[in-house]
């Protein structure tokens, strides 16, 4: 287990979304999720980051992520007005 967040780690977790499942009603269901670190600010010269870590730039709490999520099965339930 690295002590420092860089870019290019790997994040996994599990989110909740509303799912339309038969017959029809929505239903909020675990849909897990896998994500990269990355900051394209970091890669500015005047913006970004000084620090490396294992020579990849450093990630901070609040860094985004590229995520993608994995299909549930089900088609996501329309947003709520």
């Amino acid at each position: 287990m690295m002590s420092a967040a860089k870019h290019g780690d790997p994040q996994l977790g599990i989110d909740i979304h509303l799912c339309t499942v038969p017959p029809g009603v929505p239903a909020p269901l675990p849909t897990p999720h896998i994500s990269m670190v990355f900051d394209p600010f970091d890669y500015v010269p005047v913006l970004g980051a000084t620090v490396s870590v294992c020579g990849m730039k450093r990630a901070t709490a609040g860094t985004c992520a590229t995520t993608i999520h994995i299909p549930p099965g089900f088609p996501f339930a329309p947003k709520l007005p």
